[in-house]
């Protein structure tokens, strides 16, 4: 990531790379300490090269997210949009799409 990394999360709130790197090991150590698990799969990435002249690639990458919790248990597709200039990356928006069970 590069040092002035924009990350947008589903719900519009946004964060730096260390608020981001923070959240992660903070949400991580909860799930560790609660017994419960958050475990990304990917399933599907791509990049486009927008302008060769200018570098920089989009890349769409699609993960399979699985929560196993105490209570509840669910999964929902997370879809992840990065730009990417010199091997760093400096935007990424995701957006996230509910699995709705037939149970």
């Amino acid at each position: 990531m590069s040092d002035t990394v924009k990350i947008t999360y589903h719900n519009g709130q946004s964060a730096t790379a260390d608020e981001f790197i923070n959240m992660n090991k903070r949400r991580d150590s909860m799930l560790e300490a609660d017994g419960e698990t958050l475990n990304w799969k990917l399933q599907s990435a791509y990049a486009v090269d927008l302008d060769p002249s200018r570098g920089g690639e989009l890349v769409d990458a699609m993960y399979l997210a699985s929560y196993d919790g105490k209570e509840e248990a669910y999964q929902f597709y997370a879809n992840l949009k990065m730009y990417i200039v010199n091997g760093k990356i400096i935007t990424v928006n995701q957006y996230n799409q509910s699995i709705v069970s037939d149970e």
